[in-house]
């Protein structure tokens, strides 16, 4: 059938005269959504470099023009995610500062949650085969993967080695791992903790022994992982400074409240503030987390809380805890931890107040206690100190 420019194309017709109708409607679009965008930058980015490769090659071409608006096109998405590829790149300088020779990323069913986000990979994919991936500090990754499930790494650069049986298997780690000759062995990172000093490894004793007689040193990847894993983003730096600020806030209508209630002969329990705290957490779009509202003796039992039929009174003179954790009710939202006191204005005070970095995600930690003694005086004070 010959198609003339300008002119619409020819109709196809049944032996009986008619023209063939089409059976199906046609298909709309796919919908573009948020969930796709990040992998379809990704795909968009390695085909953009393979156009503009080969728009380069040729010659007397336009191909200074199609490399300037595939670069263009494609910039959102290469900025809106980080490829996985410049996720490696970024690995392998660690290393090289940390004097290690690689970093060996190992999962079975999920048992390690940290390998997916480091490396970019979907959290969700399925996962009933063990999989190792091999970042060394030089040179190109190797991904190591059981032939029913092999195609699970194809996200990530680097030489892909298939194996069947578990003989297979160790012969493949072998061979990726045998240190050349040198004089010490190689040092590499793997997510496990010696002497189980930090309770979150995540190989298991076989597999660290494994990879031992391949005459490799394990070396725990905690700090590795700190970097590429327990960083704020601008936004979620954003979000904690908010929800500390509101924290501090609602803590200290909790103690308003209380001095209210005590002024006004209501009875008063620590079940009461702790209900009153989480009316407010909903009003300020923060996550119900329960807390500690502590008095007397309560102070002095860990992790101590309230509930509706296990709580004590607050009254005079009664020394009083509240030790509040949560976060707002956004996506990758960091928490804020505070402990607090109050005290009366006649009254000394002392306090601490401390912030801290811990592993996964940056938590502001003030502790400060708060005694609650003689609420004849209608006006409360809260104290700071060194």
């Amino acid at each position: 059938m010959k198609v003339c420019f300008g002119e619409p194309p020819l109709q196809r017709t049944r032996s009986d005269g008619q023209a063939f109708k089409p059976t199906r409607e046609p298909r709309a679009p796919p919908e573009f959504s948020a969930e796709t965008a990040d992998a379809t930058g990704v795909t968009l980015c390695v085909l953009a470099s393979q156009l503009i490769l080969r728009c380069s090659m040729k010659q007397n071409q336009v191909s200074l023009f199609a490399t300037a608006i595939l670069c263009f096109t494609f910039v959102p998405f290469m900025h809106a995610e980080q490829c996985p590829t410049e996720r490696v790149a970024e690995i392998q300088v660690a290393l090289r500062t940390a004097k290690l020779d690689g970093w060996l990323f190992y999962d079975f069913r999920h048992s390690d949650p940290l390998a997916y986000r480091i490396l970019k990979l979907d959290e969700k994919m399925l996962a009933s085969r063990r999989w190792f991936y091999y970042v060394p500090a030089s040179g190109e990754p190797v991904k190591i993967v059981q032939s029913i499930e092999q195609f699970k790494l194809d996200s990530l650069p680097g030489r892909k080695l298939v194996f069947r049986g578990w003989q297979e298997l160790h012969a493949r780690l072998r061979e990726i791992l045998t240190p050349a000759a040198k004089e010490s062995k190689s040092r590499i990172a793997m997510q496990y903790s010696p002497m189980n000093d930090i309770p979150y490894s995540r190989v298991d004793a076989g597999t660290i022994e494994l990879v031992r007689s391949f005459g490799v040193e394990p070396t725990t990847s905690a700090e590795l992982v700190q970097r590429f894993e327990a960083v704020f983003s601008p936004d979620q730096h954003q979000m904690h400074v908010e929800a500390s600020d509101k924290m501090h806030r609602i803590i200290q209508e909790a103690f308003a409240e209380i001095a209210r209630r005590i002024r006004a002969n209501e009875i008063t329990t620590e079940w009461d503030i702790a209900q009153f705290m989480l009316r407010r957490y909903k009003e300020e779009g923060m996550e119900q987390e329960p807390m500690i509202v502590a008095v007397n003796a309560n102070t002095a039992n860990p992790h101590y809380m309230p509930t509706k039929d296990k709580n004590s009174p607050i009254r005079r003179g009664d020394f009083v805890l509240i030790d509040a954790a949560t976060k707002l009710d956004k996506p990758d939202a960091v928490a804020t931890d505070q402990t607090w006191k109050a005290c009366r204005e006649s009254t000394h005070a002392f306090s601490t107040s401390c912030a801290k970095r811990v592993t996964r995600r940056s938590i502001l930690c003030a502790r400060i206690y708060a005694l609650v003694n003689r609420f004849a005086a209608p006006k409360w004070t809260t104290c700071r100190g060194a």
